[in-house]
């Protein structure tokens, strides 16, 4: 009977290793998703927060450049085609800004700039110009782009957060993983322990 606890000892040591080795693997893949998803917010942040901030900077310069000319039009007869380019200009910015993930909240401030934009580009354009109305109207479409900076300053500080603790993850699960490699290494020295005093004691009759 002595053979049978030998066996069901090596079984239950067995067991044990695979525990671990499963453990050690669940665990690296775990580590492996975190980094996929660190990378997608990293690029998040760029892509989607930085980019369009820069966009909507732009869009702003553009619009400011846009109505000093007009002023000079009505002023000094400014050429027609420095106004032009600036339309162009933020026109492609737009198009590019559209490209960009919007959360639900962006997606309205987003419409409504436009729509600003639209009822202001109309009164610029009208051959008879009310000054109030138009200052009224471009400064309810420069609010539009500092509402939309603000909502891209609150989503970045979300994804910064998200991905922090995403970061604190990883080194916790890094730190499994090296406890269990260490626990695998001391079961392995134990187990080539017992293995070498039983091979001595086979040994040792054979001697006498």
């Amino acid at each position: 009977m002595k053979w049978a606890y030998q066996v069901r000892d090596k079984m239950k040591a067995v067991a044990v290793l695979l525990l671990i080795i499963i453990l050690i693997l669940a665990n690296n893949i775990a580590t492996r998703r975190t980094f996929s998803n660190l990378n997608a917010y990293i690029a998040s942040i760029y892509k989607d927060r930085l980019m369009p901030a820069t966009y909507i900077f732009q869009l702003t310069d553009h619009l400011y450049q846009k109505r000093l000319l007009n002023d000079s039009v009505h002023q000094h007869n400014s050429p027609a085609n420095a106004i032009q380019a600036h339309e162009t200009a933020i026109e492609n910015i737009i198009t590019t800004y559209e490209t960009t993930y919007l959360t639900r909240a962006e997606k309205e401030q987003w419409i409504l700039f436009k729509e600003e934009l639209q009822q202001y580009n109309a009164l610029i354009s009208a051959s008879v110009k009310n000054e109030k109305t138009v200052t009224t109207s471009f400064n309810k479409v420069t609010q539009c782009l500092n509402a939309l900076s603000e909502i891209q300053a609150k989503e970045g500080s979300n994804l910064f957060k998200t991905s922090s603790i995403s970061i604190s993850g990883t080194v916790i699960t890094s730190q499994l993983e090296i406890a269990l490699l260490l626990i695998l290494g001391v079961f392995a020295l134990i187990l080539v322990s017992v293995s070498d005093n039983k091979l001595m004691q086979i040994q040792k009759p054979e001697l006498n």
